[in-house]
């Protein structure tokens, strides 16, 4: 593995959190960007946030979009050596009583068989590192309403947002 060559794959967000904010376009757009000279191959996956910033916090795959309100397409998308492409984020739920949380990851996968087999024939090695990003996607609630309550424990503050 020593001798064999290193290589790594780059990818650039434009953007790591996304608000959705009650009165404004339901769609928005984070531009992937290849700086590297390889093509790279990147998945997208929705993961909708259940009691987010508790002890009970969930984080579960979405198979369909639909239910949960939220779309990221592609899922699927091939960025070419020094460009870039498009994920489109689209709210179908609208805003609601309550925030919703969600996370979205944007992760380099390797590259298909057929790109992989050496050009003359033999066979070789090499290493990949694939970094993946995971965005963060807040829907805020149609009315705001912030709800602080506090506690002291000895020399402890306990704080929790009882709003929505």
């Amino acid at each position: 593995m020593i001798l064999a060559p290193l290589g790594q794959a780059s990818m650039v967000l434009d953007r790591s959190i996304v608000t959705f904010e009650a009165g404004k376009a339901p769609r928005q757009d984070v531009t992937v960007s290849n700086p590297d000279p390889d093509t790279m191959f990147v998945e997208v996956e929705v993961l909708e946030v259940r009691h987010p910033g508790t002890d009970k916090e969930e984080r579960i795959v979405v198979r369909n979009p639909e239910e949960i309100g939220l779309i990221a397409t592609p899922k699927r998308l091939v960025v070419p050596a020094g460009a870039s492409r498009i994920v489109r984020l689209v709210n179908l739920a609208g805003h609601g009583a309550s925030e919703r949380v969600y996370r979205v990851n944007v992760k380099p996968v390797a590259a298909p068989e057929e790109e992989k087999a050496a050009d003359d024939g033999k066979k070789s090695m090499s290493i990949k590192i694939l970094i993946a990003y995971q965005l963060l996607i807040f829907v805020d609630p149609e009315k705001s309403e912030a709800l602080i309550e506090g506690r002291r424990d000895g020399n402890q503050l306990h704080l929790a947002n009882k709003g929505n």
